[in-house]
Order: C-alpha cells, then structure tokens, then sequence
C-alpha cells in the first residue's frame, strides 16, 4: 500500500512508468487530489493518472471542503480539514497541531484500504479499486461528482461490498506495457499464438482509472485477422495497430503510418474491424479497446465491461485486373 500525498502540475513519463510498474508489482496506490479549487482545480500527477486512487478532503459537516481539488479524476473523499498531527521532533514530542488538506485525506483512505485488503486477502490490486469506489457514502450531487468522487470513505460498507471480476493483463494502457522489450519487463499472454487462431478476453474500462487497454495478437503470414468488440454498461471503441507501433497515442505521420483501422460505433454497438498481415512472416499487431467519447456519459464504479475476440482466417487473394 502506498500513499503519495504530493503532486506536479505536469504530466511526465517516468511518473507514469513509476504508477504502472508499481500498480503492475501488486501494490495499491492512494494519492491526495490537491487543494487548489479557489485556483480552478488545475490538474495534479498522480492524481490524474490512471490506476490511481484519488482523494478529495471532506469537513466537519461531511461535505466537500472549499479548498479540495475538482476533477473527474477524484474517487472518493474522506475527513482532510482540522486533521490533528503529530508534530516534528523539533517541538514538544508530546504535542500535536491541526493541519488541513487533502495530504491529510489520503492516507486515512490508504489505511482503511490497506484494512480491507488484509481482511480480505483474495481481492486482486484491481478489485480492491473497485471496491473503494463502489462501498463510498454518496455525497454532495447524486452519483459521481468532482468534488467528493464515489462519496465519502466507508469502511463496513467496503469491507463487505461484493467483489467484482478481475481485469486481466492490468497494467497494460500502451504497446510499451505489453510487449516483450516494453519497460514493464513481461511478455502480456497474446490473444492470439501460432497454432491456436482463434482467442479473446473479458475485461473492463473506466473513463478515468482505465481509460485504454492494449493487446497483442499473432497474425500469420498472409492471414487476416478479424477482431470484435462487444461492450456492456457503457461505450467503448476498438482500433488496430502495426506491428511496428511505438505508442497508441501517435499522432500526425507515426499515426498514418500505423495504424490499420478505428471503430467509433455510439453506444453498445458491437465494433469490428478487421486486418491482414501482407507479409510472409507472422508478426504480433496491436489491438485497443478504449473508453468512448459520449458526451454526459457519466462515471460509475462498475466501468464498461466488454469481451474482446478474435479470428485468424487465411487471406483472401487479390483478384487479378480484367483486361
């Protein structure tokens, strides 16, 4: 269990990769959401990043205090204003001083979620998330807000909230978190493997924890790959990438150049897509399946559930041009 009461007013790599080597090592990450709301609540890192637990403070009264950082990036909240602290050894040991801010919010979150995960020793690193989220005493607006998240912090409700299933292959937002020579230092198991075409998986997303998922698929020479979708509980695209494919957040000229199709359907609509590996030699090529853009879609506990397959059939040949 880690909690990070502190924060950058940037997004960087390496703090990335320190959040998903962490997250993908077992361990649980609490962060404090910021006290800037009379600034317009600017972003924090790790607040915003995914797989992160985020907390806003709450005051006597229960509400959302006034200096508690806004965004849709909170989880949920717990007690952060006239928190009384130990003082440092350099004043009176036997003393202690009031102190507010969400600094103060977040480890009381990390210490109750390291409590359930102790009484409840089977929840993997990404249910216990879940489970945080999910058992939180509704607050201010009704259901998620970006004050005070999920709600506010209960700890019977989340020591016997039901657990959800388990999202495999987590970490894995980007092909560098799943590949072989990626940074993360593991191979993710492929959908797909020579001589077995056919494969998929069952997984899930939220807009702000998990907002991508990345996975590798085998393509035979001369073989096509046909890949679904099929979201439950919200709107979720699908895209496919070469094997070439440095990053899912390409843009401009790197992105032209690989990627090998998006499926953008509203809705739960089923998203397919389809790709052929023209060479002579099989290659892994990259599959996303990522939260969708709908406006006013708001965020809940559960996320958007979707089963991911995948179908390696021998390509068509080109018919020849009529003379």
């Amino acid at each position: 269990m880690i909690n990070l009461s502190l924060g950058i007013p940037f997004k960087v790599a390496p703090l990335d990769e320190m959040i998903a080597a962490t997250f993908a090592s077992g361990s649980f990450v609490v962060a404090a959401s910021g006290n800037d709301r009379e600034e317009g609540s600017p972003l924090t890192y790790p607040a915003a990043l995914p797989h992160v637990l985020t907390v806003g403070a709450t005051d006597s009264t229960g509400a959302p205090t006034f200096f508690t950082s806004a965004s849709r990036y909170v989880d949920l909240a717990a007690p952060g204003q006239t928190i009384p602290v130990a003082v440092p050894a350099s004043y009176d040991p036997t003393l202690y001083d009031f102190f507010s801010g969400t600094s103060f919010a977040s480890p009381l979150v990390a210490g109750a979620a390291a409590w359930v995960w102790t009484a409840r020793p089977t929840l993997d690193v990404t249910q216990l998330g879940e489970v945080m989220r999910a058992s939180a005493q509704d607050i201010a607006a009704r259901g998620f807000d970006n004050l005070s998240g999920f709600g506010r912090l209960d700890i019977p409700a989340a020591l016997s909230a039901a657990p959800p299933a388990t999202d495999p292959q987590e970490p894995n937002e980007d092909v560098s978190y799943v590949k072989r020579s990626g940074f993360l230092h593991r191979s993710a198991p492929p959908l797909t493997v020579a001589g077995r075409p056919r494969g998929g998986i069952t997984a899930h997303l939220e807009s702000a924890e998990d907002p991508r998922d990345v996975y590798r698929m085998w393509v035979p020479g001369r073989r096509t790959a046909f890949v679904a979708l099929r979201p439950s509980g919200g709107d979720a695209d699908l895209a496919l990438w070469s094997p070439r494919t440095s990053s899912v957040l390409e843009r401009g000229a790197a992105r032209r150049k690989d990627s090998r199709g998006l499926s953008e359907r509203s809705g739960l609509k089923r998203e397919s897509l389809h790709v052929t590996n023209t060479g002579r030699h099989g290659a892994y090529f990259f599959v996303e399946a990522s939260a969708g853009t709908q406006r006013n879609a708001a965020r809940t506990p559960a996320g958007i559930s979707y089963r991911l397959s995948v179908s390696i059939v021998k390509a068509k040949p080109k018919r020849a041009a009529r003379r």
